[in-house]
């Protein structure tokens, strides 16, 4: 039996939105202090590019609530005034149920104003379809029929294991350094391995068994607390991050705000296709990918709340 949106949580269902947002290829993201109804909201960018190659950063202010009844125009207003106070270009209400016919009204009304934050809407039928294009995450909160043969949710990461694996053969074959590659693809087979006995058991993700120190990698250099990562998915984190520039050291330094993860001798850049790879190992990993540089080989992640 699946479950639906508003079985989840309201924190499942921020880290949804959130996931979303990190897939979609938001850049950027943050969560916002906690509101007065004690919820977390992100903010982030958007990069927009228009028909003649301009290229425009977009913030967008994103509000993310499970409500039981439709929304009033009142609690919209409040809201777009909050984020046009704090110069969004874009707040974006992500809700399980729909704004009210005069809320509806209202939105057109205000769009139309020049000069103001936009409001877009995703609705609780717009999430069903958005979500029918990321079955990752409808598997990783259960959001489909738990008898449902398991397939195009692992196919990301089955590819990038499939791809790593070809690559070290041709290392191998050639002599040259195949260990970093070696070490991802064990951690991603790890990965994939044990989110597949966690549809098999509970239908959905669960956090795995929790970091008690950093991984003993010759290659890492760790500063800070280790924080709440799952061990299985900090190892995946790190060993992909590694292999998508080349090898060589990483340091990783903890904050509040998460690790950042930095290359000491990289030999390539972090490409389209890498970035992509790495959303997805963030995803299975309960983790967050909340910047990414690539010409300087770093990333900002931190482990999902739960």
């Amino acid at each position: 039996m699946a479950r639906t949106l508003s079985d989840l949580s309201p924190t499942e269902f921020e880290n949804l939105t959130y996931d979303l947002l990190q897939l979609m290829g938001i850049n950027s993201l943050v969560w916002r202090t906690p509101g007065s109804d004690g919820g977390r909201d992100i903010e982030g960018v958007h990069r927009s590019v228009d028909f003649s190659g301009g290229v425009a950063l977009e913030r967008w202010y994103v509000e993310c609530k499970r409500y039981g009844t439709s929304v009033d125009w009142p609690t919209l207003w409040k809201k777009l005034a909050y984020a046009d106070a704090a110069n969004a270009d874009f707040l974006l209400l992500v809700t399980t149920s729909n704004p009210s016919p005069q809320a509806e009204t209202e939105i057109t009304k205000w769009n139309t104003q020049r000069g103001v934050v936009k409001l877009r809407v995703w609705r609780g039928y717009d999430l069903d379809r958005i979500l029918g294009a990321h079955p990752s995450l409808t598997a990783k909160y259960g959001l489909r029929d738990s008898s449902q043969i398991v397939g195009p949710e692992f196919l990301p990461l089955a590819v990038a294991i499939m791809k790593i694996s070809q690559a070290n053969y041709v290392a191998d074959a050639f002599e040259t350094d195949f260990e970093p590659g070696l070490e991802a693809a064990a951690a991603l087979s790890e990965l994939v391995t044990f989110r597949l006995e966690n549809l098999r058991q509970y239908g959905w993700f669960i956090a795995g068994t929790p970091c008690t120190a950093a991984p003993d990698y010759q290659w890492l250099d760790w500063t800070g607390p280790v924080g709440s990562w799952d061990d299985t998915g900090l190892r995946a984190v790190l060993t992909y991050f590694r292999y998508a520039v080349g090898g060589g050291s990483i340091r990783a330094t903890t904050s509040d705000d998460g690790v950042e993860l930095v290359s000491d001798a990289a030999r390539c850049d972090l490409t389209a296709m890498a970035v992509a790879t790495l959303r997805d190992v963030a995803i299975w990993s309960r983790a967050e990918l909340q910047a990414i540089d690539t010409a300087e080989r770093r990333a900002l992640i931190a482990p999902q709340r739960s």
